[in-house]
């Protein structure tokens, strides 16, 4: 609960202290920004681990219900028209410019000029879309558990799962990649 309160109030006060450190000097522009990226990311995390908690006692590991909520989730995301959020935490890679750290980056693109839809969109983002992307990564992690080999997260294990650094490796090259290639194309910019 803290880790979604964190980044509403992030989300809402965005705008406004951009704007403010973007007056100031270099040096404390820069720093401001990275602060303000730390302490988004690790609400993030906090957010993403709140939601695993929640789905791990509410849904279960059962792959008939990790089948129904990763499909579910798709289906809504990608009819929504925000599957592309999906490429967040887990594998985008961002430039830490001070133009990207302050960007509006809610579902409807609203600003604070419209205070209640600027509110209603920051709810809605943090609520809905970014739950519901959460929920199908842990949909998703939770199916490549029953598949690969068996490791329990939390407790001790002599094994390591070479499947999964490996298979986590290979994405980060994979997306590493299309990082490069995807940026010089037009519809990018």
């Amino acid at each position: 609960m803290m880790g979604v309160s964190i980044r509403i109030i992030l989300d809402l006060v965005k705008f406004h202290l951009g704007e403010f450190l973007h007056s100031k000097p270099g040096t404390v522009s820069t720093l401001g920004g990275y602060l303000f990226t730390l302490v988004y990311a690790a609400a993030g995390v906090s957010f993403w681990r709140g939601v695993w908690l929640v789905m791990r006692f509410d849904i279960g590991e059962r792959e008939v219900q990790l089948t129904v909520m990763i499909i579910g989730g798709l289906a809504v995301l990608i009819f929504s028209g925000v599957a592309c959020t999906l490429i967040s935490s887990p594998l985008a890679i961002c430039q830490d410019k001070h133009e990207n750290i302050f960007m509006v980056s809610t579902f409807f693109q609203r600003t604070p000029e419209n205070k209640r839809w600027f509110v209603t969109d920051v709810l809605f983002t943090n609520i809905i879309v970014r739950v519901l992307i959460v929920m199908c990564w842990w949909s998703l992690w939770s199916l490549e558990d029953n598949v690969l080999i068996p490791n329990l997260i939390g407790i001790k294990d002599d094994k390591i799962a070479y499947d999964s650094v490996l298979l986590g490796y290979f994405l980060t090259v994979i997306v590493a990649v299309m990082d490069r290639l995807l940026v010089n194309y037009p519809f990018s910019k």
